[in-house]
């Protein structure tokens, strides 16, 4: 059985159950992961190297809203949602997962860039999902900032497995 990575166009959104990988900065890029694979409430989400079948990497789009413009991302081993911490709008505010609670923290939209890839920002902020400080190391934190179409590490890549 071979395994194939493909890139998914969020406009063509499948209403089925798929799980993606997104990946900061290319097609090799260090993917959005829960810290240690934790279950637990607030724990940290970070950059690590993709790793197949990893379900602390697999995270499941769900369209809400009447125009289905925004997304609840929840990661496969918890079933835990994306989150900003505290509802905050500050610039480097902690990205983490938890609980659904209903808020605009844990809502997030696709917008294709130009450069190609994503750029995900959350609804109650307006400000895009980036790695901090730009770092390429593993572990590094995924925190909410100002929205820059030229900041690679603000460019993400939407991906899902398909099995023949």
């Amino acid at each position: 059985m071979a395994v194939e990575t493909m890139e998914l166009n969020p406009e063509a959104l499948p209403d089925q159950d798929i799980w993606v990988y997104l990946t900061v900065r290319s097609t090799e890029g260090e993917a959005l992961d829960v810290a240690g694979k934790s279950a637990g409430e607030g724990a940290a989400v970070i950059q690590w190297p993709w790793t197949q079948n990893s379900s602390s990497q697999q995270w499941q789009p769900q369209r809400v809203g009447p125009s289905y413009e925004y997304f609840k991302l929840v990661v496969r081993h918890s079933g835990k949602f994306l989150t900003v911490v505290d509802a905050s709008t500050d610039d480097g505010a902690a990205v983490v997962q938890e609980s659904w609670n209903g808020g605009d923290n844990q809502l997030w939209k696709y917008t294709p860039l130009t450069t190609g890839g994503l750029m995900v920002t959350a609804k109650h902020s307006g400000k895009a999902l980036q790695v901090v400080n730009g770092s390429d190391g593993n572990g590094a934190a995924i925190i909410q900032n100002a929205p820059d179409t030229g900041n690679p590490a603000q460019s993400w890549h939407s991906w899902y497995l398909r099995q023949e």
